[in-house]
């Protein structure tokens, strides 16, 4: 699309904080200035912050409408929040983490599709001259990799 070397944005650690995120988003279109673009979240886009609901519901339709520029990777906040809805006994790890404050912004219970979503996440992600993760990576064991992941599930994304 833009003239010029395509950039990469990286984003981790959101923890619910949409009025950050958004800052954030308007100044890289600014930056960007027309060019191509590839934005990596590295995880964590829920917990602690007031409006974990708004950010996935940002990040989510940002990844709709620009599949190939946007990827989306799994933090340890959606894997304990994933955890809590597998197994009540890893609840009070998940809220002691922050999972009150994303529970109180989505309401009495997270979507079935956001959590369908965070499911799915691959946790590392490559491309031409880069690994992207959010935490835990282990260069020898990437390629070996196809749905284990960094946290025992998740996958490995190619660009």
């Amino acid at each position: 699309m833009g003239a010029g070397t395509p950039l990469t944005y990286v984003i981790g650690d959101i923890h619910g904080r949409l009025d950050l995120v958004s800052a954030l988003l308007a100044q890289i279109e600014q930056h960007r200035a027309g060019r191509d673009r590839t934005i990596v979240f590295l995880g964590d886009y829920i917990d602690r912050g007031p409006d974990s609901a708004g950010v996935v519901a940002t990040v989510r339709s940002l990844q709709a409408r620009e599949p190939h520029a946007i990827v989306c990777l799994k933090g340890n906040h959606e894997d304990l929040m994933l955890r809590a809805y597998r197994d009540e006994r890893e609840v009070d790890l998940w809220v002691m983490n922050g999972g009150y404050e994303t529970l109180a912004s989505f309401g009495p219970d997270v979507p079935a599709e956001v959590l369908r979503w965070a499911e799915v996440l691959p946790t590392v992600h490559e491309d031409a001259r880069r690994f992207y993760v959010h935490a835990g990576f282990r260069p020898a064991r990437v390629r070996a990799r196809t749905r284990a992941g960094m946290f025992g599930c998740g996958s490995v994304s190619r660009s």
